[in-house]
């Protein structure tokens, strides 16, 4: 019986941490000051004094919209979304013509995987200011979460041209590129995103994972290191890891490293994964299957998981039960690769012929 094929894009994964970018806190108009403490409070990220600070000004001058402005920030990165899209919506109610607020709103909708509604904001926010960089990133970045990774690359190509030095905008694409099955020109992004931040663990994390479906697993190894000496808590980077180890064939340090990124990140559907691969790979198929059904939980569209139970199932005791189940994972595997599954195909024949051969016994 073959191995379970070490499926690279969908198996390896990429980080989905690259956030999208509300900009720079608004500017004051000439000779007024009355929002520097609130700005002062937001950039040192003390969002609840900067929101008492906006409505001390709010109380003075009721149509002040850049004080909604910096509320509205301040409230997303205190999570309170409806607070924040409630604010950035009076803020235009008073200024429509301001490009950073439809951007600012673009991003908390984003954020809330309202992507049509973040894809219209970000337009809007274009619209007024062709040289908004953060915009083009954010729209690029929602295509992107849409799957519409070709659809991406033109959007961050500008935010890009309009800043060459836009550290995000080059992550977005790298990760864009990964997606499209782009390794090496990934890899060019990233390098370039290191270049502007060379102590960035999403970065390292991020271009690892490009050498890992590249199966350059050793150099993959050394970007993963990096990532988490420079951030010990990266569940990703440790998950990572984990996918190359399984790639060299170092099984048992692949279900150290995941172990870790579980620990980190309980709900790190990857992480049960990639061990639950490892258990398969040393023979441990029922503690395998455990590691299958969590991740199951955890992500119910991964085709790869079906694929990688399934085929535990397959090894784990020869019944008839057991390869029932196989094939029916392995169904699931195919059903969600819309046909395009070629190892469901190759395992649920197997499984299939063992399944008829156990009932002439």
């Amino acid at each position: 019986m073959k191995r379970p094929l070490i499926l690279l894009a969908i198996l390896f994964g990429f980080a989905r941490i690259c956030c999208a970018q509300s900009g720079e806190v608004p500017v004051a108009p000439s000779g007024d000051n009355s929002l520097d403490q609130a700005r002062a409070d937001f950039k040192k990220k003390d969002y609840a004094a900067a929101i008492e600070d906006c409505n001390r000004v709010i109380e003075q001058n009721p149509k002040n919209a850049m004080a909604y402005n910096i509320m509205a920030m301040a409230n997303a990165g205190l999570r309170r979304y409806d607070e924040s899209i409630d604010e950035y919506n009076r803020s235009l109610l008073l200024d429509p013509k301001y490009s950073y607020t439809y951007n600012g709103r673009g991003v908390i909708e984003l954020d809330l995987n309202r992507y049509d509604q973040a894809i219209a904001d970000f337009g809007q926010a274009i619209a007024l200011d062709a040289k908004n960089a953060y915009a083009y990133n954010n729209r690029g970045l929602t295509k992107s979460r849409q799957g519409r990774f070709a659809d991406a690359i033109p959007d961050l190509d500008k935010a890009i041209a309009i800043d060459p030095k836009y550290k995000a905008a080059y992550i977005t694409r790298g990760n864009a590129k990964n997606d499209l099955g782009r390794y090496n020109d990934a890899i060019a992004d990233f390098d370039r995103a290191l270049v502007l931040d060379p102590k960035n663990a999403i970065t390292f994390a991020n271009r690892g994972n490009a050498k890992n479906n590249l199966g350059r697993y050793a150099d993959a190894m050394d970007d993963f290191n990096m990532a988490i000496s420079i951030d010990p808590k990266n569940a990703f980077a440790f998950a990572s890891k984990g996918a190359a180890e399984n790639g060299l064939g170092r099984y048992n340090d692949a279900i150290t490293d995941c172990s870790q990124a579980i620990t980190l990140d309980p709900k790190s559907g990857r992480a049960y994964n990639l061990r639950g691969f490892a258990k398969n790979h040393l023979g441990m198929y029922l503690d395998a299957i455990t590691d299958f059904d969590q991740a199951i939980l955890l992500d119910p569209k991964n085709a790869s998981v079906y694929n990688n139970r399934g085929y535990a199932y397959f090894k784990s005791g020869g019944t008839k039960v057991y390869f029932q189940k196989a094939i029916e994972d392995y169904d699931k595997a195919i059903q969600l690769g819309k046909g395009h599954y070629k190892p469901g195909y190759e395992y649920r024949a197997q499984a299939v012929a063992a399944l008829n051969k156990a009932g002439e016994r």
